[in-house]
Order: C-alpha cells, then sequence, then structure tokens
C-alpha cells in the first residue's frame, strides 16, 4: 500500500504527519518503506534520527512525501500511483456554519 503525503501548500505538517505514521507503524510490527521527495527531505533525516525506527525496501507499506506543490510532474505522478492520499489541513481560526447552534 502506498500511502501519499500531499499538500499543495508548505508548512502544513505533511512530513511530520509522515514520519509519525513511520513510527506508529513501526512499533505495532509493520514493515515500511519511505520514498522522500521533498528537497528538504525531513522525513528521510527523522527516519534515520529516530531510535529503533528503520525502513524495509519494498516493504509492503511504502510512505511517500512528496514537495508542497501539486502541479510538479513528480508530485502528478505520487498521486497517480498513490492508494491514498493524505492531506493535513489547518483548521480555519474562523468558527465554521455547521458548528453553530440552530435559531430556536
Amino acid at each position: 500500500m502506498k500511502l501519499l503525503f500531499c499538500s499543495g501548500k508548505g508548512g502544513v505538517g505533511k512530513s511530520t504527519m509522515a514520519f509519525l505514521f513511520a513510527v506508529t507503524l513501526h512499533r505495532v510490527g509493520k514493515a515500511i518503506s519511505i520514498r522522500d521527495l521533498d528537497p528538504q527531505e525531513s522525513l528521510t533525516a527523522w527516519i534515520e534520527d529516530a531510535p529503533g525506527v528503520g525502513t524495509t525496501p519494498n516493504a509492503d507499506i511504502e510512505l511517500i512525501d512528496v514537495p508542497p506543490r501539486i502541479d510538479d510532474t513528480q508530485v502528478i505522478s505520487a498521486i497517480r500511483a498513490a492508494d491514498m492520499i493524505i492531506v493535513p489541513t489547518i483548521p480555519s481560526r474562523r468558527r465554521p456554519r455547521l458548528l453553530e447552534p440552530r435559531p430556536q
């Protein structure tokens, strides 16, 4: 299964979320591999620094981190290849109307 962490905006936590998925999956005994296409390579650095967390080439679960652009050819290819796309977002400060109480 290929899990893609994608966003058209930087700073929303996609590399952080990919890392937390990697650690969690590792802790429950799942073999993972990563493909870090983001030029910052944060996911790669964090995995290398995480004690006991390792990657397995060609594992059943691949975590893919991409640059914060959706118009990049690498990103488009990763989107097409992904089984699941995870898009971290930062909630708006504005309260959604759906959560406002209904008038009586």
